[in-house]
């Protein structure tokens, strides 16, 4: 598998494999297609917001993890966070 262009790509793919969810399984969870997630893993496509929070909320992810999605998020669409 390819590197992702973006962190939260990256963050993407390795919340899904850690929550034990495919690609596919996790659009037919979201209501998306297979390749819209592809897009997203792979960084062709930056992490919304809203994408962060679907993304915690199906992956389980922690308060911290949340927090850490939506940090890369931003970085990805060009701000400077500075925390």
């Amino acid at each position: 598998m390819s590197k992702s262009k973006t962190e939260a790509g990256a963050l993407l793919r390795d919340h899904l494999r850690s929550a034990g969810l495919t690609q596919t399984e996790f659009a037919r969870r979201t209501d998306v297609s297979v390749t819209q997630v592809n897009y997203l893993t792979a960084g062709e496509r930056q992490v919304s917001p809203t994408w962060a929070d679907i993304i915690a909320e199906h992956c389980g992810l922690t308060p911290e993890e949340r927090l850490r999605l939506h940090v890369a998020a931003a970085i990805d669409h060009g701000f400077k966070i500075d925390i």
